[in-house]
């Protein structure tokens, strides 16, 4: 019966436009409370923050996006761009075929799709925008 409730609370929470993270947080906060009573809220929300920003794998994600800025910072994205697109530019579409490429030969050299995202979204865009892309 609880997790319909929880459910219901979710669904309704989402239909009056409250945000997915957010009414995530407030059903699964009241799913808590539910089940165990206030104490099992606290605990919750003692030992889930830390745990969740302790792990190691998520300490690298900053580093690769400050990696991506000085990327953009130094032009090599835009070469890799130029590049692309003198190879793939004359076919129908070949701007964006570039910026795709662009970003494969990116993500290979860094490592990092998160990264190669980032960048990509930044210098892309602009250049696309440039050809005639809405």
């Amino acid at each position: 019966m609880s997790v319909v409730v929880v459910i219901a609370v979710m669904l309704l929470l989402l239909l009056i436009r409250i945000p997915v993270g957010f009414a995530i947080a407030i059903a699964g906060t009241l799913g808590l409370y539910i089940h165990g009573g206030l104490s099992v809220v606290l605990g919750v929300l003692q030992s889930a923050p830390l745990a969740a920003v302790s792990s190691y794998s998520l300490s690298p994600i900053p580093l690769f996006i400050l990696m991506a800025q000085f990327v953009v910072a130094s032009g090599v994205m835009d070469d890799l761009f130029h590049a692309s697109r003198v190879w793939i530019g004359r076919v129908r579409g070949g701007t964006g075929i570039a910026a795709t490429g662009a970003g494969a030969m990116f993500a290979a050299v860094s490592g990092s799709s998160t990264a190669a995202a980032a960048t990509l979204a930044h210098t892309s865009s602009t250049k696309m925008i440039e050809s005639g892309y809405s």
